[in-house]
């Protein structure tokens, strides 16, 4: 797109040009004035383009994310997870995998397979970073806590995991760990759960998913409520509305 406009209005402001060098042909010194007045309006018309283009890429994004609150948002029956505030690249990677195979094949795996089959509706990859990067600026919805658990074996467990996540779970870009204190905890038990019976994390390219399946692979119910129960004290609930339950999850 660039490069055809910067063609368009280098072909307009030749022709100022010629017209402007035969104004006078003792008057050189007029045709550097004239090169500078064709800069100015080129940058002129190259930023109006700019805009342009960058107020539709925005209203295509708004698009987008209203799509993706026919799942993420906080009124349906059967809701996703929050989405709004988790990290950029995450949110990237994620999209990627689901676009890949990666994620969302397995029909076992109802969410994820929505989720698979949803994204071909949703643009294509050159959408996702801008489409990530509004999703991260959301601001983050309160995380609903129905979990009940064991703190001080919660945290115990958890040492394991904070070599990835980090000791507040915040996360970690550079090993691909997502941040896991901005999670609602229903969600949070249901992957460990998906992870353990590698209805995630299957595919043999999802390298981090791999790890996760290994790491879940040996505990139990109990052991995964007290984990999320321990990574929801570690929630610093941002001001904002609370999410509905939606349809029933398994809480105890």
């Amino acid at each position: 797109m660039r490069v055809v406009l910067l063609r368009r209005c280098m072909n307009v402001r030749l022709e100022n040009m010629a017209s402007i060098a035969t104004f006078d042909p003792m008057s050189w010194r007029v045709i550097p004035c004239g090169l500078y007045l064709v800069f100015l309006l080129f940058c002129e018309v190259l930023l109006a383009e700019e805009k342009a283009l960058d107020a539709s890429a925005e209203s295509n994004v708004e698009i987008l994310w209203r799509g993706c609150q026919l799942c993420h948002s906080t009124i349906e029956m059967q809701r996703g997870p929050m989405i709004e505030g988790l990290p950029q690249w995450y949110l990237h990677q994620q999209l990627e995998k689901f676009s890949t195979g990666i994620r969302g094949k397995l029909s076992e795996n109802k969410s994820e397979w929505l989720m698979g089959s949803a994204i071909k509706q949703f643009g294509d990859s050159e959408d996702w970073p801008r489409l990530a990067a509004y999703i991260a600026n959301l601001p983050a919805l309160k995380p609903l806590r129905t979990v009940r658990g064991n703190h001080e074996k919660g945290k115990a467990l958890y040492a394991m995991c904070a070599s990835c996540h980090g000791p507040m779970a915040k996360g970690n870009q550079v090993l691909g760990a997502p941040p896991l204190n901005v999670q609602e905890d229903w969600y949070l038990r249901e992957q460990l759960m998906k992870y353990r019976s590698s209805m995630r994390g299957y595919h043999p390219q999802d390298l981090g998913g791999a790890t996760m399946r290994a790491v879940a692979s040996s505990l139990t119910n109990e052991q995964i409520k007290n984990i999320v129960f321990y990574l929801s004290s570690l929630q610093k609930p941002p001001k904002g509305r609370v999410p509905s339950k939606g349809q029933s999850h398994s809480r105890d």
